[in-house]
């Protein structure tokens, strides 16, 4: 059972004790992402990110890793769209030592020129890497096209320009602006006592002053645009993303998608998997799934193929859309669906990690903590007609498209076309 607590300057913790577990999995989160950097050069959440692991008063970059390493434990953060978020997993004895060391990396970190540089060199390479990869290409454009005029366009990683206009004063106040205990939250699971935790948590978190009070935030739907983006590069294969409407994470009908998604191409047995991969041989993969935000989403259907290939596995594409429009899906693939998502659920929430980063969000947003018997009763709780109403939500929206490879521009324009012309503003 999930258990809310507050420290002496009310940051809330969740902590869900294991105790058949073997380790324990501590999340710190902060709600500062990508969507938060108007103002400031594109990418500093991620900069912060790298730069909270470089040195702070009392511990040096090798002294973090040294500590971490000694334990046999794991130290890592990642930035996303909607936030930031620091993980160990540990021992239970060695539960101190990741609590230490963040408390010093989120209000002691140094913030030192040199490093910076350095640490810049190094996002520099991460950045150009990504130029290599296909899918993150398309999938920056496609947001970029469906969410433009949000600040859900801004890449995670930034760009070498705007990494060039990030200097130690700008990343300072950026940080001092967004990293205040006040807004922070912290989750735990695993085998632990949470007595010593809380001590513990209150000893290196609980005593730092909050100057800006949390309130909550306030989320106003982004609307879902269309559009496309095509970039020509010299890969191998060409990557195509069609988009369409999603829902975005508290969405009441975001389950009767996740079901629809099942179907569609969330599972080797959906139709697009069945049709283009295993039928037809165009594709050695295809997948549909659901990028939901707090604000905003979309359904997203992903695939790779030689360029010769793409005309032919779009369209057969669109004809399982207008199928999926027209007639909609079966009493038992609903309820084969629905199986499977719960599975996946239990599945997915098995160790001290997955159930550390199942509260997050809800901590973040300070919604009720759901468990994941919520979770499945939401699931057994979505009716069949309610896969209607998702599916008349999504077609009647626009269509975006993005690809990037080798295709010729005229092509794509024309597959765009194609799209757009059968499926936007066609529900039936």
């Amino acid at each position: 059972m999930i258990e809310l607590h507050y420290l002496d300057n009310q940051m809330p913790v969740a902590l869900y004790p294991m105790m058949e577990a073997k380790t324990v999995s501590i999340g710190f989160f902060i709600p500062v992402g990508t969507i938060h950097e108007d103002g400031y050069p594109s990418g500093i959440s991620h900069v912060i990110e790298h730069m909270i692991f470089k040195g702070t008063e009392n511990y040096s970059a090798y002294d973090i890793a040294l500590a971490m390493d000694h334990i046999g434990g794991e130290l890592n953060a990642y930035t996303s769209k909607e936030c930031t978020g620091i993980l160990a997993r540990i021992l239970p004895e060695d539960l101190a030592v990741p609590i230490t060391l963040v408390a010093e990396m989120l209000f002691k970190s140094l913030f030192d020129p040199e490093d910076l540089s350095k640490e810049k060199s190094v996002i520099q390479e991460e950045i150009l890497s990504y130029e290599d990869s296909p899918e993150d290409i398309s999938y920056d454009g496609l947001s970029g096209v469906i969410y433009r005029g949000s600040p859900l366009v801004h890449p995670i990683l930034g760009t070498l320009e705007s990494l060039e206009r990030i200097d130690v004063s700008v990343l300072k106040a950026y940080f001092d602006k967004h990293y205040d205990p006040g807004a922070m939250v912290i989750s735990v699971a695993g085998k632990f006592d949470s007595a010593r935790v809380m001590a513990l948590l209150n000893d290196h978190f609980g005593r730092n002053p909050v100057h800006k009070p949390h309130h909550p935030i306030q989320v106003h739907r982004i609307p879902f645009l269309g559009g496309r983006f095509f970039k020509a590069k010299d890969f191998e294969q060409t990557h195509i993303d069609i988009a369409l409407w999603g829902p975005e994470e508290e969405h009441p009908l975001y389950y009767a998608m996740s079901i629809l998604n099942n179907i569609l191409g969330g599972t080797v047995s959906s139709r697009l998997f069945q049709r283009i991969r295993e039928k037809e041989g165009l594709v050695y993969s295809i997948h549909s799934q659901i990028n939901a935000y707090e604000n905003a989403g979309s359904l997203l259907i992903s695939y790779s193929l030689k360029e010769s290939q793409v005309s032919r596995a779009t369209d057969l594409i669109l004809k399982e859309l207008v199928h999926l429009r027209d007639r909609g899906i079966t009493l038992e693939e609903y309820h084969h669906s629905k199986k499977h998502l719960i599975g996946s659920i239990l599945l997915e929430t098995e160790t001290p990690e997955d159930y550390m980063s199942l509260t997050a969000k809800d901590l973040l947003y300070r919604r009720r903590l759901l468990s994941v018997d919520d979770l499945i009763q939401k699931i057994e709780g979505t009716s069949f007609e309610a896969i209607g109403e998702v599916l008349k939500l999504i077609f009647d929206h626009p269509v975006a498209l993005s690809a990037v490879g080798q295709m010729e521009a005229d092509e794509f324009e024309s597959i765009y076309t194609r799209i757009s012309n059968e499926l936007e503003g066609r529900h039936v």
